[in-house]
């Protein structure tokens, strides 16, 4: 139950109600702007290809949202046992509850206790960040009581996405705040300090992500902004705030265009395509609105893409048509180790080679006919039928053998030459045996989505042995097959890279906390999204308070949209849960409200 003079103040103890939001406004405002760097040592050798960590971006963003949460549940307890406030009442808590036990047990019983609790290395979204997230949620929802607190968040978050924009502004102009020697002073603790030294960072020089590690992160938290923006954009009765959120809008829509974030360009569109649905009487009587932001978002899309020559609108193409699938790099399908034979499957042709004793060779094609080759003063194999044109074979030497270097296009693949088989020689060059994969869908799709076919065809086998609790949270780098050598040449070009996420939020709940965690979360989420669709249908926003939580509700569908492609990361769910928070907040602050009218 909802104190009815919490729900009527306007001022009081406004200093009393500002350090109770701190927490909040620190999380909103601060925490995404945090960029430091933490070396940690990398105790995992399997999941990752150095002994060092170096986080610029996660490690400190992750601390700071843990402290934060110590002094939200002693406020809240407080609040509880001093002035005996009641927890409002919501039926969210329900499948929140299970979604934290379900992280909880995940990391209780997690083989890699310490990655389960403080997060993988370079992300730092382990257990006690995502109960940090629900902390604040439940922080958030029962500790803002009127407009004026709303108000101060609502501040707060606009504050920290102009600074997040500004900087992704300059970043697209080739004035990255962190290429520079200021700025590499400001990242950088003093023991690292060297007069002269560039930060280098594996992002092209015009491409935006801000104060966040990776550009599909920047469209992340623009799939919360821009929704955000763009319903406020509309709803706005006042002139000077319409002027103001719509700036703001063709700002985000600029950086978002500049970031190449194909999964925040779907997140914004899911969005507002039901944010027409639901309003769309409010939107047939303000199509001059409507009319702006469409001008808004193409001006921006045509003005990026004419500044990128041209690259922006032929990736937004690849969202539904990448050329790489079509092209298939260089048509290698599979690469196969079988008793004294080597088989390679192209597109191009079937080649089988036999080891027919003593290191001598065969070479057959798909008919079993043998194949006429000759070796040049190079060692390279060259064969008579042009088919066989891009198949690159060179003698070489291991130290266990004669060795055999596969090249097709920029591939390359090693093996051992034994006398009567033959070894594959993984980068590392150790000799190993190569694995069956487990794996599920998208075959010859694998290149789809900058490879996320590729990890989602392998990620969903893994959800099986994780029904009940997850391997523990931030693992999934650990239980992903990194030793699907072949499935990485074909998808990556390379065997060398470390799979450390599944570019899907969904995905990444179920291995990682389990089946049923994924399924609490997905209850959670659209308990809030059906009841608030329900509500605003009925009931369409006609004040601050009722447009900024129908902005929310648009700003959770536009993230939940984009965590189809990208993961969650400490910086963007962080103000995530928090909106999200506050939204619910808002929701039963109306809905009190209406049944006092009513009677």
């Amino acid at each position: 139950m909802i104190p009815k003079n919490a729900l009527n103040r306007m001022g009081g103890k406004s200093w009393i109600e500002l350090l109770e939001l701190m927490p909040l406004l620190i999380a909103i405002t601060i925490l995404p702007l945090i960029v430091y760097l933490k070396v940690n040592p990398a105790e995992v050798s399997n999941a990752w290809n150095s002994s060092w960590d170096y986080d610029f971006f996660s490690y400190y963003k992750s601390i700071v949202l843990i402290i934060l949460s110590g002094p939200a549940v002693v406020i809240l307890v407080l609040k509880t046992i001093l002035k005996r406030e009641v927890m409002k009442k919501t039926k969210l808590y329900w499948p929140l509850l299970g979604f934290s036990i379900c992280v909880f047990l995940s990391a209780i019983f997690s083989d890699y206790p310490t990655i389960a609790w403080s997060g993988f290395y370079n992300r730092y979204e382990g257990a006690l960040a995502i109960m940090a997230y629900a902390i604040l949620f439940v922080y958030t929802v029962n500790c803002i009581h009127n407009k004026k607190q709303v108000k101060t968040i609502l501040l707060a978050f606009l504050l920290s996405m102009i600074l997040i924009m500004t900087i992704g502004i300059f970043q697209f102009f080739g004035l990255d705040l962190f290429r520079t020697e200021i700025g590499t002073r400001l990242i950088l603790p003093k023991v690292y300090e060297d007069p002269g030294m560039q930060i280098t960072l594996q992002v092209e020089e015009t491409q935006i992500f801000s104060t966040f590690k990776h550009p599909n992160y920047y469209g992340s938290y623009m799939a919360i902004c821009l929704p955000f923006l763009g319903c406020l954009f509309i709803l706005s009765k006042e002139k000077k705030y319409r002027i103001f959120f719509g700036i703001l809008f063709a700002a985000g829509c600029f950086t978002l265009l500049g970031s190449r974030s194909r999964g925040g360009l779907l997140g914004i569109s899911v969005a507002f395509l039901v944010f027409l649905i639901v309003f769309r009487k409010i939107v047939f009587r303000n199509w001059k609105r409507l009319l702006a932001i469409c001008i808004i978002g193409l001006a921006g899309l045509f003005a990026t893409d004419s500044l990128t020559g041209g690259v922006l609108i032929a990736k937004i193409r690849s969202i539904t048509s990448d050329p790489r699938i079509q092209i298939n790099r260089y048509h290698l399908q599979d690469i196969i180790l079988e008793d004294s034979s080597l088989k390679i499957i192209s597109a191009d042709a079937y080649l089988e080679l036999q080891n027919i004793g003593n290191y001598g060779l065969a070479f057959k094609d798909k008919t079993g006919n043998y194949l006429f080759y000759s070796v040049d003063n190079k060692n390279k194999i060259h064969f008579e039928k042009d088919e066989y044109a891009r198949y690159d074979f060179q003698f070489g030497q291991h130290e266990e053998g004669p060795g055999l270097i596969f090249n097709y296009g920029s591939l390359t693949a090693h093996f051992l030459i034994t006398k009567t088989s033959f070894r594959f020689i993984d980068p590392s060059n150790h000799i190993v045996d190569l694995e069956e994969i487990p794996s599920w869908g998208f075959e010859g799709k694998e290149l789809w989505g900058s490879s996320r076919g590729y990890i989602w065809s392998r990620t969903l086998p893994m959800i099986k042995s994780n029904l009940l609790i997850g391997k523990g949270p931030d693992t999934f780098a650990i239980y992903f097959p990194q030793n699907d050598y072949i499935g990485k040449l074909i998808s990556y070009d390379t065997m060398k890279i470390i799979v450390d996420k599944p570019h899907n939020m969904y995905l990444q709940t179920a291995v990682n906390t389990g089946l049923i965690s994924l399924l609490a979360l997905i209850i959670f989420l659209l308990m809030y999204i059906v009841s608030s669709i329900r509500w605003y249908w009925k009931h369409p926003p006609h004040d601050l308070l009722s447009n900024i939580g129908a902005a929310i509700l648009f700003s959770v569908i536009g993230f939940m949209t984009t965590g189809i492609f990208n993961d969650s990361v400490v910086s963007v769910s962080t103000v995530f849960w928090i909106l999200l928070g506050l939204g619910v907040s808002i929701n039963l602050h109306l809905y009190h409200h209406t049944s006092e009218e009513n009677g």
